[in-house]
C-alpha cells in the first residue's frame, strides 16, 4: 500500500506538472518575456537605463515552470479565477476584500529580472521569483520603472475598482505611499513642482505668502512673510518646516541683524529636514525601496554668536516628532514646499502644526495644485479646507511666487507661480481636521496634482 501511494503521489504531481506546464507560464510569461538572451554583459549605463522597460534575458525554463506551478497551486487552494480575467478577478478580489478574507499574495507570483554589476562596465542578468505588486494587466516592470503611462493606468484602474467596491486594490494604497517617499528621498525628478531645493534663500520666497511682484513700486520689505517676521520678538519661535539648508533662517537672523536688531531681540529659528542614513531608507517603503540617496551639505553663514538663533532638526520625519519636544511653541510655522508637500496626509500635517502652534500664531503653507476627491466630485484643496473648517479656524489662501529657474513653469525672471493658504487660530481652541489619505497623482498643463481623499471614505487604510 506504502508504494501504491507513493507512486500514486508521484503520478498526481508528474499530471499537476504537464497540465500546469503551458497556461499561465505559457499564455502570460511567454507575452512578456521578450528576447532570446540567457546572459549577456553589456554597457551599465544602456543596461541600467533600460532595467525595467521589459525584460531583455528569457527566464530559463526551471523560472518558468516553477512560476506555473506555484501560480496554478494558488488558483486550486484558493479558487481564484484565470489571472487575466480582469472582470472575474477583480470580482474575487472584491468579495474577499469586503469579507477581509484576502489570501496572501493576491496577484500571483511573476519572475523578476536582475541585473548584478559584475565590474565597472558589465552586468550579468538573473531572475528571481517574487509575490506579483499589480495584477498582470499592468506592467510590473514599466510600473516600477516610473514609466507614467503604465503608473496613470494603474491609478486609473484603481479609481474605477474604488467606484465599485469604497475599496482600493491590495497593495495599491502602499504602492502610493511608497512612491511618496521615494520622491521625497531621491531628489532628481521629483514630481513636486518647485520641490526640494536644499539652497532656497529668503530673496526666492518673500513672495511666497502673497504679494504683486509685478507692482511699479515692489517693496520686498512690505510683503506678508516679511510683515510675520518682522512681527516676531526675541523670545518667539519660528519653525520652518522642509527647510532644507535652512538658508531662508539663516538669511533673515543676518537681515534682522543688519538692520540694527540685538541679538536678543532677534527670534529663535527652527528647521525640520530629513536626511536619513541609507540604511535607513529600506525600513521607510514596503513596495519601492530606494537602493541610496544622497543629500547635499552645506556650511552654516551665521557667526558663532548668532548660530544660538539657530538649529536644524534632520534625524526623524517630522511626523515622527513628539508634540513636547517643541518647547517652546513657535509662534510662526512656514512651509515652501516642505513638510506639507511630501506628506500622504497634508491634513494631518496641518493638525500637528496647530497643535505645536503658539497662541495666536500664523501657519503659511506653499504647495502645488492639489485635489481632494469627494465622491465623484475633485475639489481644489483650500476649498475643501475652508469647508470642513466652518470658520473656527481662520483660512487665507492666494497666489503666491517662488523663484525658481529649474522650474518648467518659470518665467523669463525665474518665478513660478503656486498655491497658499495662511492659517490661523484666533479662539485657541484645537479643531482637528478630517484626515486624507492620497491616492494618486495627475497632471494639467505640465504640472504634477496630488489627489486625496478623506480617510472616512475609504474601507481599506493601511
Amino acid at each position: 500500500m506504502s508504494l501504491f501511494y507513493k507512486f500514486c503521489n508521484k503520478a498526481l504531481w508528474f499530471c499537476l506538472f504537464v497540465f500546469c506546464f503551458g497556461s499561465f507560464a505559457g499564455d502570460h510569461c511567454e507575452r512578456n518575456f521578450s528576447g532570446q538572451i540567457h546572459m549577456r554583459e553589456t554597457n551599465v549605463a544602456v543596461e541600467m537605463g533600460n532595467e525595467f522597460n521589459g525584460f531583455h534575458a528569457r527566464p530559463s525554463r526551471f523560472y518558468l515552470i516553477q512560476l506555473n506551478l506555484k501560480n496554478k497551486l494558488l488558483r486550486i487552494k484558493d479558487l481564484r479565477p484565470n489571472f487575466n480575467n480582469q472582470e472575474a478577478y477583480e470580482a474575487w478580489l472584491i468579495a474577499h476584500q469586503q469579507k477581509r478574507t484576502l489570501p496572501e499574495h493576491p496577484y500571483g507570483y511573476r519572475v523578476v529580472e536582475r541585473l548584478t554589476l559584475m565590474d565597472k562596465v558589465q552586468v550579468s542578468v538573473h531572475h528571481t521569483i517574487q509575490p506579483g505588486i499589480a495584477p498582470p494587466w499592468i506592467n510590473n516592470n514599466k510600473l516600477f520603472n516610473n514609466d507614467w503611462d503604465t503608473q496613470r493606468q494603474y491609478m486609473n484602474w484603481a479609481e474605477a475598482y474604488y467606484q465599485k467596491s469604497q475599496l482600493y486594490p491590495p497593495g495599491y494604497l502602499n504602492w502610493i505611499k511608497d512612491l511618496i517617499n521615494m520622491k521625497m528621498l531621491v531628489q532628481a525628478g521629483a514630481p513636486l513642482e518647485g520641490g526640494f531645493k536644499d539652497d532656497r534663500r529668503l530673496v526666492d520666497v518673500v513672495l511666497a505668502l502673497g504679494g504683486d511682484r509685478h507692482a511699479k513700486e515692489y517693496d520686498a520689505s512690505n510683503t506678508k512673510l516679511i510683515s510675520l517676521i518682522t512681527e516676531l520678538n526675541g523670545n518667539d519661535r519660528w519653525l520652518d518646516g522642509g527647510t532644507g539648508s535652512g538658508f531662508v533662517l539663516e538669511d533673515s537672523i543676518l537681515t534682522l541683524n543688519t538692520a540694527g536688531l540685538d541679538i536678543t531681540d532677534i527670534p529663535h529659528t527652527l528647521g525640520i529636514t530629513y536626511a536619513p542614513e541609507s540604511s535607513a531608507i529600506d525600513q521607510i517603503g514596503t513596495v519601492h525601496r530606494p537602493s541610496g540617496v544622497s543629500f547635499n551639505k552645506y556650511p552654516s553663514q551665521l557667526s558663532e554668536d548668532l548660530s544660538v538663533k539657530h538649529e536644524i532638526w534632520n534625524k526623524r520625519l517630522f511626523q515622527e516628532l513628539p508634540n513636547e519636544e517643541f518647547n517652546p511653541k513657535p509662534k510662526l510655522i512656514t512651509d515652501f514646499y516642505g513638510v506639507f508637500s511630501y506628506s500622504g496626509d497634508p491634513a494631518g500635517v496641518i493638525n500637528k502644526y496647530l497643535k505645536i502652534m503658539d497662541e495666536g500664531g500664523t501657519i503659511g503653507i506653499v504647495y502645488g495644485d492639489s485635489i481632494v476627491r469627494v465622491g465623484d466630485a475633485d475639489v481644489p484643496f483650500h476649498e475643501w479646507l475652508k469647508s470642513v473648517v466652518n470658520d473656527q479656524i481662520s483660512v487665507e489662501y492666494g497666489t503666491s511666487w517662488i523663484k525658481n529657474s529649474y522650474s518648467n513653469r518659470a518665467d523669463e525672471e525665474g518665478y513660478a507661480e503656486n498655491r497658499y493658504v495662511l492659517i490661523r487660530n484666533p479662539s485657541g481652541n484645537f479643531f482637528k481636521i478630517p484626515n486624507l489619505v492620497q491616492v494618486g497623482f495627475g497632471e494639467k498643463d505640465g504640472q504634477w496634482t496630488r489627489i486625496f481623499r478623506p480617510t472616512s471614505s475609504i474601507q481599506n487604510i493601511p
